[in-house]
């Protein structure tokens, strides 16, 4: 029986700890989704803004950039870190040898 007891003591302090564990974790994560929170609430109408403004784009622009060989230097400029952000790359690009120049980016990611 005093076995049984004390095994049961000690159930009740892991028991407790955890408890314990638990509250700090749940505080950690209520402090991390204000964060968060605040982050997104920053970033939100930017993207929101950056949707508006290229919803306006029609197919005949698009068009236009396809049907460079070599780009308007104000074009090129403009557009290379376009292309970075889609493809994921800090390698500046080649205009014709790239998907992009091609007019194959942009027709794959037009919505």
């Amino acid at each position: 029986m005093l076995q049984e007891q004390g095994q049961a003591e000690k159930r009740k302090e892991v028991s407790q700890k955890t408890a314990k564990e638990l509250v700090l974790k749940q505080a950690e994560i209520a402090t991390r989704k204000i964060k968060v929170d605040e982050d997104l609430g920053k970033a939100e109408p930017a993207l929101l803004a950056a949707q508006e403004s290229v919803s306006g784009i029609q197919s005949k622009q698009l068009n236009e950039l396809r049907a460079y060989t070599t780009p308007p230097a104000a074009v090129k400029t403009a557009l290379e870190p376009v292309i970075a952000l889609i493809t994921k790359t800090a390698a500046k690009p080649e205009w014709m040898t790239s998907e992009y120049g091609s007019g194959e980016m942009i027709s794959s990611n037009q919505s």
